[in-house]
């Protein structure tokens, strides 16, 4: 201390106040942070990134597939943001969001009824009455949209004057993006409630973007003998039923019933991981005069890049 105060005192015209201050001078305590509070602090951020993209994707989408962020950032082409509304005089329509692809699409469709109409109690599940979705073609003529159609009822939010109804169709008969889609819809029911009036359609392009794969199968002479689509919503299958019979060694006079179940089970998705893809599918199929036809409608996403290969039929097809 002696030799520091000798320096300090050899510096010309050093204020003795200063002085003082530097020879008592302390360093400020430091504090430190929690080891856990880093931690806490990116699960905070991964959550509010986690809403933010949630935010963009309607919640029946998300109710109805459960999407991870990873699937929902992937998978974000798939979206469209539609917002096409149609007033009428007893409600008015709006086409919120669809998410899918060229065959498939999940359409979120919004209900407004008018002050005028007399609604059943908050909370009454309605349904529309029929559902028919259609394209025009080039030329004028109309083309329907045949496939599958799931129509799910849903609350009435009696306060809102509202419903928010979620529809899946898929085609069969050519690709959904090709022209405008228009939906008609005709009534609205409910327990002890009854809206029928003319239809009132609503029309849109639909511009999702989707990735699916594409198969044809031919037998051991190179000849066809059916074709497979997967996508990341579902599986379609068309297999002739000589292939069907061939396969599971079934007698020329199966039944219908017994080629589509045959069919059905010998489908396995097979991940990277070693793991199969089970769903919990729903869908259908049946017959025609030479093929068997089964479609799989997923409960999940399927992440196509996690695909391994698929089986059905006796065949495995790779995905490139």
């Amino acid at each position: 201390m002696t030799k520091m105060l000798a320096l300090l005192r050899a510096i010309n015209d050093l204020d003795e106040g200063m002085l003082s201050d530097a020879l008592t001078y302390r360093a400020p305590a430091v504090h430190r942070l929690p080891r856990w509070l880093p931690a806490v602090a990116a699960a905070i951020l991964v959550l509010t990134v986690c809403s933010a993209a949630a935010l963009h994707w309607d919640a029946r989408f998300l109710s109805a597939l459960s999407p991870t962020e990873a699937i929902m950032e992937k998978y974000e082409g798939m979206l469209d943001p539609v917002q096409v509304t149609e007033v009428y005089d007893d409600l008015t329509l709006t086409v919120t969001q669809t998410l899918g692809d060229a065959y498939d699409l999940y359409i979120a469709v919004d209900v407004k009824f008018a002050p005028h109409v007399n609604l059943p109690e908050d909370g009454t599940q309605l349904i529309f009455q029929h559902v028919d979705c259609y394209q025009f073609r080039d030329d004028g003529t109309r083309r329907n949209i045949y496939g599958g159609r799931m129509i799910e009822s849903a609350p009435l939010d009696r306060e809102n004057r509202s419903v928010r109804f979620l529809i899946r169709l898929d085609s069969t008969n050519g690709q959904l993006l090709d022209s405008p889609i228009t939906m008609e819809i005709d009534g609205i029911t409910g327990e002890g409630f009854l809206l029928k009036q003319e239809p009132q359609t609503i029309t849109w392009q639909a511009e999702n973007v989707g990735t699916s794969y594409e198969w044809k199968l031919l037998d051991q002479n190179d000849e066809p003998v059916g074709k497979v689509r997967l996508s990341a919503l579902s599986l379609s299958a068309m297999v002739t039923k000589a292939q069907v019979r061939s396969y599971a060694d079934l007698p020329q006079d199966a039944d219908s019933s017994t080629l589509y179940q045959t069919l059905r089970e010998s489908i396995h998705i097979v991940m990277k991981d070693g793991t199969e893809f089970a769903p919990n599918p729903f869908g259908g199929g049946g017959e025609r005069s030479f093929t068997v036809n089964v479609r799989l409608n997923y409960r999940a996403f399927l992440d196509l890049d996690e695909v391994d290969y698929l089986e059905i039929a006796g065949y495995r097809l790779e995905l490139e």
